[in-house]
């Protein structure tokens, strides 16, 4: 429903930095295969993690970052090959969260298909560790508006990742849910698997300024 406007984004090379690390658990589909830079270590420790629970080692990132001329391209493909006016399959050029380069479309080298069944579940059990939900579940898709895409990952980051796993929310459930726990009034609070405390409050932007004012706690460790 919102379009992402975009520009400057710190990207990195898959396949690439996998090479520099040394790192050997998955790969990019292409050397030119980008994520956004601040995803790529929670990323790689999980694919890393999922290979030495499962011994697998044949993920394939075949979607990261995307220029919004390559998202018209991917939306102008499906409407040819479906013949209808609207997608729910590609996300309108402008709407796609692989624009912002926080999103990734998994495959595997041994069938090129991903389900997100067998071993692979690890992954949807254990994603949200990482900052991960999987974004179009099956059940969501009158609310996503997108079909079920098992293959699609997004990093939200750890507590939100906890919180809509645990509670079986999308994203759009959640940001909804975040709605009624303004910064004034009361916060939403709680501890993960781990003890860890969070405390997270919503702050609307101010739209007709050219700046918005979010406060923050001075003793804590913040994420905006």
């Amino acid at each position: 429903e919102y379009q992402y406007f975009g520009g400057g984004e710190e990207l990195v090379n898959i396949n690439a930095k996998l090479d520099e690390e040394g790192r050997t658990s998955y790969v990019g589909n292409d050397n030119d295969m980008q994520v956004l830079g601040r995803i790529y270590t929670p990323l790689s420790d999980m694919l890393d993690a999922f290979n030495a629970a499962t011994g697998y080692d044949d993920i394939v990132v075949i979607g990261g970052y995307r220029t919004t001329e390559r998202q018209q391209e991917l939306y102008d493909d499906d409407l040819a090959s479906t013949g209808l006016d609207t997608s729910d399959r590609v996300a309108i050029p402008g709407h796609s969260e692989h624009e912002s380069g926080y999103a990734v479309d998994f495959t595997t080298s041994t069938t090129w298909d991903y389900d997100g069944t067998g071993e692979y579940d690890w992954i949807n059990k254990n994603c949200w560790k990482y900052g991960f939900i999987l974004r179009y579940p099956e059940d969501k898709t009158e609310i996503t508006n997108i079909k079920y895409e098992p293959w699609h990952y997004r990093y939200v980051g750890v507590p939100h990742a906890y919180y809509m796993y645990t509670n079986g929310l999308c994203l759009e459930e959640y940001i909804d849910l975040l709605r009624n726990y303004p910064y004034e009034g009361e916060h939403l609070k709680f501890s993960d698997e781990n003890g860890t405390e969070y405390e997270i409050y919503f702050v609307a932007s101010d739209d007709g300024a050219e700046n918005s004012i979010v406060p923050v706690p001075s003793s804590l460790k913040y994420e905006i």
